[in-house]
């Protein structure tokens, strides 16, 4: 069970914040472009926590 909770708290930050961004006009662009760098990062960090809590 700790092994899920782990790999789900790396995950990236949810789509929905950007549109949370835009509709209170609190610089979605900024929100959308940490929102693509966690996604592509996710994928080495998630890659590496499953090989380390094998």
């Amino acid at each position: 069970m700790a092994k899920v909770l782990i790999v789900s708290a790396a995950m990236p930050s949810a789509a929905t914040i950007v549109m949370y961004a835009v509709q209170f006009d609190s610089q979605p662009r900024l929100v959308s472009s940490v929102t693509l760098i966690t996604t592509l990062f996710i994928v080495l960090t998630i890659t590496l926590l499953l090989v380390l809590l094998r």
